[in-house]
């Protein structure tokens, strides 16, 4: 009732698009059978005044709606990122906290997750969706893992070694064979009789981090693998590698019996007295030719040995001959002319030979003796 008279006030809101694309809202009052004795313009103001914290609230409400832009929202989320690697890995707390502050600020569900699924979003480079509470972000995490092992798995695949020579106490080299996800872990050595020892382990690979794995085996004790991708190189905590040396492995030459077929020699005399040597690889034995001298009673002697052989893991070449213990002697670099074989504790240098390559003359008044 206004002045005493029954009025009614009809509230028309109209939005109007402009040429800016935004919305207008218009308030239109109109009153019907006003007062014959005239309005009450107080009232009014008071009715207009409504109306008008009516519209503006509708203003407010539809600004806040739209919120702030995508690059704001990804700018807090990329600050909270490079903050969350500044507290330990221990302290999964402050981490939680700092995330469910910025989903905070981005209007977003609070983090109900672990420290360690924040971690494995920074290990990942998926912090920023995680935060953003991104909803592809399980598929993308999981598509993150599955590239991270293929990458582990193209380098890794195959076989790696790492040999230690006399200049330490035990010469001894390690093997390490990746079949995906599978590990075996082989150490070459001598006991106190002189007798190569072959020791095998097994482990189950997987992927830590950009350049960590671990491997886990019944009967031994988990072991660290540590990727160099720029050297292509790995480390391992196994065997004296835990304790007493950094064994650096690196990628294994695979070789043929058939590319390792025909002679070879060494590139320099065996020793001082220049006794000479090659070994003369058939299909499946080996063939030992030596050449020693004595110079104070001028004379030589020639002798053959002959010993089965095969190759293990594609670059160890395994020999059983006669009244010896069986040896393996990995080769260390390949090439069509020459390889590098580590023996006894030494690396020696061949050259590949002619098939028709024999001892040349001895000197001058030599003879020939039997071999001992």
């Amino acid at each position: 009732m206004i002045g005493g008279v029954g009025t009614r006030m009809h509230t028309h809101i109209s939005g109007i698009r402009n040429n800016l694309g935004f919305v207008t809202l218009n308030v239109t009052s109109r009153f019907a059978r006003l007062s014959p004795v005239g309005f009450n313009t107080s009232e009014a103001l008071k009715i207009r005044r409504k109306g008008m914290r009516w519209v503006l609230t509708a203003i407010l409400s539809g600004l806040m709606g739209c919120g702030m832009s995508a690059e704001e929202k990804t700018n807090i989320a990329l600050a909270t990122c490079n903050l969350l690697p500044e507290y330990s890995e221990t302290d999964s707390v402050a981490r939680i906290k700092e995330v469910n502050s910025a989903r905070d600020r981005l209007k977003q569900p609070l983090f109900v997750g672990s420290g360690k699924d924040i971690k494995e979003a920074l290990d990942y480079d998926l912090c920023a969706d995680l935060i953003l509470n991104d909803s592809d972000y399980s598929t993308r995490l999981a598509q993150a893992k599955k590239s991270r092992v293929e990458k582990f798995q193209r380098l890794l695949d195959g076989t790696w070694f790492f040999n230690r020579d006399w200049q330490f106490t035990e010469p001894f080299f390690i093997v390490a064979e990746f079949e995906k996800e599978n590990l075996i872990l082989s150490k070459y050595s001598y006991n106190d009789a002189g007798q190569h020892v072959k020791l095998e382990l097994n482990f189950r690979a997987q992927v830590l981090s950009e350049s960590a794995m671990t491997g886990s085996g019944s009967g031994a004790d988990d072991i660290f693998i540590h990727v160099d991708w720029d050297n292509e190189t790995i480390q391992l905590s196994a065997f004296e590698c835990a304790v007493h040396v950094t064994c650096n492995l690196r990628k294994a030459p695979q070789v043929s019996l058939s590319e390792i077929r025909g002679k070879w020699g060494r590139s320099e005399p065996r020793n001082a007295d220049g006794d000479l040597f090659f070994a003369e690889y058939l299909e499946d034995s080996l063939r030992y030719h030596s050449r020693s001298f004595d110079h104070t009673n001028k004379t030589f002697a020639d002798d053959v040995g002959v010993c089965e052989f095969g190759l293990e893991s594609g670059f160890i070449i395994f020999e059983s001959c006669e009244g010896f213990d069986p040896n393996f002697y990995p080769i260390t670099k390949y090439s069509t002319s020459s390889m590098e074989v580590f023996a006894f504790g030494e690396t020696d240098q061949e050259q590949r030979l002619r098939d028709d390559y024999q001892f040349p003359r001895p000197p001058a008044g030599y003879k020939k003796v039997p071999a001992k």
